[in-house]
């Protein structure tokens, strides 16, 4: 059988990850093939976990279903593909999430018109948007790297909220790819651009595993929301997605099928 070639890329950076010895890597990589190839899946299973929501059943009546169930007590995760069970430390299943992201979310050119999803605006951009319709921003920059204590990490995008654009009271907003509800309207796009955002900026990142702050680690969390005013050029809203999590002892594991 042919082997897409994003999925053959997204196989061979796994392979080279702690995740290859796992005795059922075989279904974990079943797992982020399937949720990679459908990205509404994978923005829903992060909805879930930015919100602390016990799991997730996607029913595909044309494709194979999976589950997934949050411990957020002990720490833990639980996957259903295939009908085979694979647990994961939750610190591990988010770094799993991100390697996905690395490999299947797409590089959306500059100058794009997207629209955000409202479920994961923090407190600062829902007061911005508060009274629009719809949140809209301009895409101004990508793959962003940061300062030395998080150089493994990067910044998806920077935008602008519409219709201002570079004034000097709308500061840039930092974007995730999880952030992105949907394209209204495409930037400049072309060969050149298919070039430089795969061929420079994705294997840049796959290269030297720079993860998006979406997916940041909680021992590096605190420390950049502290400092994300001093981050980029003093940026004042922090959009990064993962938030601490409160832990609930009424959650259970077990997978249904």
């Amino acid at each position: 059988m042919m082997i897409d070639k994003i999925d053959q890329r997204f196989y061979d950076m796994l392979d080279k990850t702690k995740f290859a010895t796992n005795e059922k890597y075989a279904s974990l990589k079943n797992f982020g093939r399937i949720i990679g190839n459908r990205t509404s899946t994978f923005h829903t299973i992060y909805r879930v976990m930015y919100k602390e929501e016990v799991g997730f059943i996607d029913k595909n009546p044309f494709g194979t279903g999976i589950i997934i169930k949050f411990d957020y007590v002990n720490k833990r995760v639980a996957l259903g593909v295939y009908k085979i069970e694979v647990i994961l430390p939750y610190d591990e299943f988010v770094e799993f999430l991100s390697i996905v992201d690395i490999n299947y979310s797409p590089i959306i050119p500059l100058y794009s018109f997207v629209e955000l999803d409202e479920k994961f605006l923090d407190e600062d951009l829902q007061e911005m948007f508060k009274g629009r319709k719809q949140p809209y921003i301009v895409i101004t920059a990508r793959k962003i790297k940061l300062p030395k204590e998080f150089e493994n990490y990067i910044i998806d995008y920077l935008g602008r909220i519409w219709p201002y654009g570079e004034e000097k009271d709308n500061p840039p907003i930092i974007i995730s790819n999880m952030m992105v509800k949907r394209v209204v309207s495409t930037g400049i796009s072309g060969e050149g651009e298919e070039i430089y955002s795969e061929k420079f900026l994705r294997k840049e990142q796959i290269e030297k595993k720079l993860i998006s702050t979406a997916f940041m680690s909680e021992k590096f969390l605190d420390k950049y929301e502290r400092d994300i005013g001093n981050i980029e050029r003093k940026l004042v809203y922090n959009s990064s997605l993962v938030k601490k999590k409160k832990l609930n002892d009424n959650l259970e594991v077990g997978l249904v099928f």
